[in-house]
C-alpha cells in the first residue's frame, strides 16, 4: 500500500467557495494526529506566502498554523513533486460541488501520488469526527483488506467506529487467491450468516489489524453495483470518512467504483493505492466511464 510517511499534511487547493472547507477540515486533522500541515499553492509566477491568502480568496488569518509554500510551475508536478519532498503522509484535494468529472490534475496526482489521498467535497453537513463512524466498504478481495490498518489510524485518531460494508455484486467473479464474497445460496440463515459474517471479519478486519486500542467494527452488507451500494450506505447512515482502497489504474473499465464514490460524494473520501492483485477473473462492469 501507499506509504503514510511521517512528514505534515499537505494542502493543494486553489481559489474557490471550496478553500476553506478543506483548510477547516485539515486542521481537525491536524489536531487529531497532532500533525502539522503545509499549504501548497502552484502559480506561473513566483510569489511570496503572504500574498497566497490574497490568491486564494481569504482572509490571511485563515493560514494560521500552515506552512505556506507557494511553487512556481504546473499544478500537478508541482503538488507530487512537493509530496515526495516533504515526506508528506496525506494530500488534501477539493472536490467542486457539481463536478463531471476529477479534472486532469486530480486524476493525475491520483495516480502518481507518493501517499494516501483525502478528497474533500466543497460542502460538507457537518465536521469531520461529528458522526461517529467511518465506511470501509471492502470487495472481499485480500488486495483491499491492506487499506484495513490505515482506516484504523484515522478511526482511532478521530474517535470513529469502523463500519466494513461488502458489496455482494450479482455475478461478480474473482481471480484473486483467497477471495470471500457472500455465498450463493444459504441452507440454514441462522447458521450461515452469522458463520460467514465471522469469517469474513475475522480474514479481512482482524488478521489485517495493526497494533494498538482496539477499534470497534461492524459488517453491513448491501447489493451493488459497488458505488451506489457505498453512496446509498453513506446517505443513510452519513459517515465522517469514507475510506477507499483501490488499485492504481483508470485505464477503461477499472476504478470505476472509485470514480463513481468520488463523482458524487457529499462527504470526504480517503483514498490509498494497493498493489494490483488482479486476475483475468476480476470483477469489472462493462461500461467503462472516465473520472
Amino acid at each position: 500500500m501507499q506509504a503514510e510517511c511521517e512528514g505534515p499534511i499537505t494542502v493543494a487547493v486553489r481559489r474557490g467557495p471550496f478553500v476553506e472547507t478543506a483548510l477547516a477540515t485539515t486542521r481537525i486533522l491536524m489536531a487529531a494526529q497532532q500533525a502539522d500541515a503545509t499549504l501548497i499553492h502552484a502559480a506561473a509566477d513566483a510569489i511570496a506566502p503572504a500574498e497566497v491568502a490574497a490568491r486564494l480568496g481569504i482572509a490571511e488569518p485563515a493560514l494560521a498554523g500552515f506552512t505556506v509554500l507557494p511553487v512556481r510551475g504546473e499544478p500537478t508536478e508541482a503538488i507530487l513533486r512537493a509530496g515526495l519532498s516533504l515526506q508528506a503522509r496525506l494530500i488534501v484535494l477539493s472536490l467542486p460541488e457539481g463536478h463531471d468529472g476529477l479534472g486532469e490534475t486530480r486524476e493525475q496526482v491520483l495516480a502518481q501520488a507518493p501517499c494516501p489521498l483525502l478528497f474533500v467535497p466543497s460542502r460538507m453537513a457537518r465536521p469531520l469526527g461529528a458522526r461517529g463512524r467511518l465506511l470501509l466498504p471492502m470487495d472481499g478481495t485480500p488486495t483491499t483488506s491492506a487499506v484495513f490498518p490505515l482506516a484504523q489510524v484515522f478511526a482511532r485518531s478521530l474517535h470513529l467506529t469502523i463500519e466494513t460494508l461488502h458489496v455482494a455484486a450479482v455475478g461478480a467473479t474473482y481471480a484473486e487467491a483467497g477471495t470471500m464474497t457472500v455465498p450463493r445460496f444459504v441452507d440454514r440463515p441462522h447458521y450461515d450468516w452469522p458463520s460467514w459474517r465471522r469469517e469474513f471479519t475475522y480474514r479481512f478486519c482482524d488478521c489485517a489489524a495493526s497494533p494498538g486500542p482496539h477499534v470497534p467494527t461492524q459488517l453491513h452488507v448491501l447489493p451493488g453495483p459497488p458505488h451506489d451500494a457505498i453512496l446509498q450506505r453513506a446517505a443513510e447512515h452519513p459517515p465522517d470518512l469514507i475510506v477507499l482502497g483501490w488499485r492504481g489504474s483508470l485505464a477503461p473499465g477499472r476504478a470505476l467504483t472509485l470514480c463513481g464514490v468520488l463523482k458524487a460524494s457529499r462527504w470526504p473520501v480517503l483514498v490509498a493505492r494497493m498493489p494490483d492483485g488482479a486476475g483475468p477473473g476480476e470483477a469489472t462492469d462493462n461500461a467503462a466511464p472516465p473520472c
